[in-house]
């Protein structure tokens, strides 16, 4: 029954990567498509695109901090 628990509390973080991996696509090719239209405002297209991509992060780091969480959980007998 461990071993169950274990593999189900990977869950959130494997879900909370993909997503982030989805996510940080999605905001580079938008950044790309911009940067064609409007090479002028690459500054400010890169400095936006910066700051998306470390929000759409921390879904990852939260996902990994609960994975770990769980885990440890688990491991613990009371």
């Amino acid at each position: 029954m461990d071993g169950l628990y274990t593999i189900l509390s990977i869950i959130p973080g494997i879900f909370s990567g993909i997503g982030t991996s989805l996510g940080q696509g999605i905001i580079s090719k938008n950044a790309m498509e911009s940067l064609n239209r409007q090479p002028s405002a690459a500054s400010s297209i890169s400095k936006v695109a910066i700051i998306g991509m470390a929000i759409v992060e921390t879904a990852a780091i939260m996902g990994m901090v609960i994975s770990i969480l769980l885990i440890n959980d688990s491991q613990i007998s009371i």
